[in-house]
């Protein structure tokens, strides 16, 4: 049914026509309306999770306070409770090296008046002098070896011998070429020494003189073979190799 026939207009005489209205009762009215505020309350409730998710307000920016400066070294020499630093610590300067006086030695080698012969007997005496440093000892004999090898060598028989000597000594033999026996005869000196390190390498060095490089290990054996090898040398005259 569109509609109902209405009333006629007296100033028109044309008869009007009115729809018929919904019949919305007040119950369903009020109920539109709460649903309605419910739907606005959880927009606003989404909204705030979303922007504030622990329900609470960002944490401003804290800017990181310095660390606290190093503690400078104080002192309380003044009587001020320590409010002055000390002063600067001044490096320590190393040892100065003492020099080494070799006036005794240039003394001997000055002298013109003294042979050859008398300069290394003078030298070989500061050798020996055991108050004197081991690096004017060791200059002296080697001023004497170059002036008298023949005498320098009598310091192998020396005892007790500092090793140093020694093994300045040993040195000076290694390259004494001329005299065979010369050079057995100190080797069996040095075989004796207190310092194995000098006994093993007066060994070896002796070993090779009289040829008999296996008995090197063998003191005793040696010996008996640079024994052996010098009684040779006395009965002919001359030298002669180890066999």
């Amino acid at each position: 049914m569109i509609g109902s026939a209405g009333r006629k207009n007296p100033k028109l005489g044309i008869p009007q026509y009115t729809s018929p209205m919904p019949n919305i009762s007040p119950l369903k009215n009020k109920s539109i309306s709460l649903l309605a505020g419910s739907g606005l309350v959880l927009l606003l409730v989404a909204l705030v999770l979303v922007v504030f998710p622990t329900g609470r307000k960002p944490p401003k920016h804290v800017t990181p306070e310095p660390p606290p400066p190093r503690p400078l070294p104080w002192d309380d020499s003044n009587g001020d409770g320590g409010k002055t630093p000390s002063p600067p610590i001044k490096p320590i300067d190393p040892p100065r090296p003492v020099p080494i006086d070799t006036s005794p030695i240039e003394s001997i080698l000055n002298n013109k008046e003294l042979s050859f012969e008398e300069s290394a007997t003078r030298l070989l005496e500061c050798t020996r002098q055991e108050n004197m440093p081991m690096e004017v000892r060791l200059a002296a004999l080697d001023h004497a070896f170059n002036l008298d090898r023949w005498q320098a060598l009598t310091l192998c028989m020396d005892k007790p011998l500092p090793s140093p000597i020694a093994g300045r000594l040993l040195s000076g033999i290694h390259n004494l070429n001329e005299s065979r026996k010369d050079q057995v005869s100190a080797c069996l000196h040095l075989i004796e020494h207190e310092d194995p390190e000098i006994r093993s390498q007066a060994q070896e060095l002796l070993a090779f003189l009289v040829s008999s490089e296996e008995l090197a290990s063998d003191p005793d054996k040696l010996r008996e073979k640079a024994d052996a090898f010098l009684g040779q040398v006395d009965e002919m005259g001359e030298e002669v190799s180890g066999q």
